[in-house]
């Protein structure tokens, strides 16, 4: 049988994300230069969709979208070195954020909404204040060329990012953004080409990095503003991406504390992480 498709966009789609706040909601972004926000239906896809809720265009193409954590209905896009935000209720643009000398490649919300980190190009990560459309503070995140992922911890004032040193071994950083001169640590992830991906888990305080073509799935734990490494989920299978799955979905009975679902050429796995009983 033929599956159901989301016809979204002309071209490749290079990020999504569901609402926090209704499971039904799904905003995407492509390189044809366009935003856009689908309902699925209940019980799932049935038939093929073609027609958004909300689309948005925009000049180039779109790096990354991500739902404000604590506002139905606001949603951030980057393109080129602009980030937008977006009323979606009223399909209408807010606020547009510059001052990014390149491609912003990533970005992530604070728990609160109210800064919102970036990794750019131009190798500097910042903290925006959105509200206040200025940038708070920027540093030279990593030396290498390739670009850098970054990840908000939370509510804390602290963010962490993966990217590339001059020698071009794969590091993460822990930085305070109240002082965001220097990283708190880094961490030496090992010699490869693919970009590291971090997620964090608030609940358990776990981050959880994946590399893009490795076939391992690492995480660490941060104590004294030092991070602790554990045993690596490790596959046959080069993954493309991933992502944690909510907290309701999870097994509690079994003491299931976090499951990430692992992305490759032709499947799709979960891992779940469980806390044994004494």
């Amino acid at each position: 049988a033929t599956l159901p498709l989301l016809n979204a966009h002309s071209a490749f789609v290079s990020d999504f994300q569901f609402s926090p706040f209704d499971d039904h909601v799904l905003a995407t972004g492509s390189e044809d230069c366009s935003v856009k926000v689908w309902r699925i239906p209940e019980g799932g896809l049935k038939e093929s969709l073609c027609n958004a809720q909300t689309s948005f265009a925009v000049e180039r193409k779109v790096e990354a979208v991500r739902w404000h954590p604590a506002a139905s209905n606001v949603l951030a896009s980057c393109c080129s070195s602009t980030v937008k935000i977006w009323d979606v209720e009223h399909s209408a643009e807010k606020i547009a954020l510059s001052g990014h000398g390149d491609t912003v490649a990533s970005m992530s919300w604070q728990e609160s909404g109210k800064l919102l980190a970036t990794s750019c190009k131009d190798k500097k990560l910042r903290i925006l204040d959105v509200r206040g459309n200025t940038t708070a503070a920027e540093v030279v995140g990593h030396a290498g060329v390739k670009e850098a992922r970054v990840a908000w911890l939370g509510d804390r004032n602290e963010i962490v990012s993966t990217g590339f040193n001059q020698m071009r071994d794969r590091e993460l950083a822990l930085w305070d953004t109240r002082n965001f001169d220097k990283p708190l640590t880094k961490l030496s992830l090992g010699t490869s080409t693919g970009c590291i991906l971090p997620f964090y888990d608030d609940d358990t305080g776990i981050i959880f990095l994946v590399g893009k073509g490795d076939c391992s799935i690492r995480f660490v734990e941060i104590a004294d503003n030092k991070f602790s490494e554990g045993q690596a989920y490790s596959s046959t299978t080069q993954q493309k991406g991933a992502c944690i799955v909510p907290k309701r979905a999870l097994d509690v009975m079994s003491c299931e504390v976090a499951r990430v679902m692992q992305l490759s050429q032709n499947t799709i796995t979960p891992i779940g992480y469980f806390v044994p009983r004494k």
